[in-house]
């Protein structure tokens, strides 16, 4: 088994506030690629330091330690590196949540939920990337999921082929449920072109173009199946409603000081996303959702995580 014993510590639990009665009127969910399974150095020096007591400390322990908010009832993880089941269990534990769930049917990148309710694992399956499932959660099915990465050109038309494996196995089978997908995409999103530099895009190293242009189909694939970019969107008490706006309040959620010093990476972008059905929309509001930018985040992984918290709609 691999060194996750980072995460063992008893007392993290304690470090993680409880609800009170009125907080029930809010719930969050957190997706989050943690490179590698979170304890690469990829140059940076060490992200995590593991004493011989096990204790841990290092960027991604620390900000794991400070971001698990009471309204986070769900957590998904992409890229867990080599990770085990036990790993995921021992991790859920030190964050006190009750229940967890890691894919069975992925490659060694695997994705994984943890949760403080109970987890009715809907779907397992391996064609999209690194692996997709699904869960019921308090009535809620979440997906996530991590397409393919950059490798040549083609990536780009391999993650629409991924995507619509997603699509056909998961989100319409599951239609007439509020669902949320999450999670990498390696893609950015044609809802976003304004903030793009296609040319910057397009000289890079991170083969999100075809031909001289962003190729934003596997996202347009999602929006297509009736799936919104919940940064997108916010909701009213006065109108019970949620109202699409004008502006993305979420900013780029790759990459990070970790992968730019090294890469000279010319562009950056939105590939991490959180995605609604209308039926969530429905019976949803969103209170907010955004990429989490701090100093923190900026050298815990290669990714920032995306978060959204979001009430019942009464």
């Amino acid at each position: 088994m691999l060194a996750i014993q980072f995460f063992l510590l008893i007392s993290l639990a304690a470090a993680v506030p409880s609800l009170g009665a009125d907080d029930y009127k809010r719930l969050g969910v957190l997706t989050y690629n943690i490179l590698d399974g979170g304890w690469s150095d990829e140059g940076q020096g060490p992200r995590l330091i593991v004493d011989g007591d096990g204790n841990a400390s290092g960027p991604f322990a620390n900000y794991l330690l400070s971001a698990v908010s009471p309204y986070n009832n769900v957590v998904a993880f992409q890229e867990l590196l080599n990770w085990s089941e036990d790993d995921m269990k021992r991790v859920m534990k030190a964050f006190n949540y009750s229940d967890s769930y890691l894919c069975n049917n992925c490659d060694s990148y695997r994705v994984g939920f943890m949760s403080r309710s109970k987890i009715e694992v809907l779907e397992d399956i391996s064609t999209a990337g690194h692996g997709a499932i699904a869960a019921r959660i308090d009535g809620i099915v979440y997906v996530t999921f991590h397409l393919t990465p950059f490798a040549d050109q083609t990536g780009s038309e391999i993650r629409t082929a991924q995507v619509d494996s997603v699509v056909e196995s998961i989100i319409s089978k599951y239609s007439d449920e509020p669902l949320l997908l999450m999670g990498d995409t390696n893609n950015p999103s044609p809802l976003d072109a304004a903030r793009y530099n296609e040319t910057l895009m397009c000289e890079g190293d991170l083969n999100y173009c075809m031909d001289g242009a962003i190729n934003y189909k596997p996202i347009q694939h999602l929006l297509d199946a009736g799936l919104n970019d919940l940064c997108w969107y916010s909701y009213s008490p006065a109108s019970s409603k949620n109202s699409p706006m004008s502006y993305n309040m979420c900013s780029d959620s790759c990459s990070t000081s970790i992968w730019s010093p090294v890469n000279g990476s010319p562009s950056s972008a939105k590939i991490d996303y959180i995605f609604g059905n209308d039926k969530f929309l429905e019976k949803f509001g969103v209170v907010h959702s955004r990429v989490q930018m701090n100093q923190q985040t900026d050298q815990a992984s290669d990714h920032y995580p995306v978060e959204l918290t979001f009430t019942p709609i009464l």
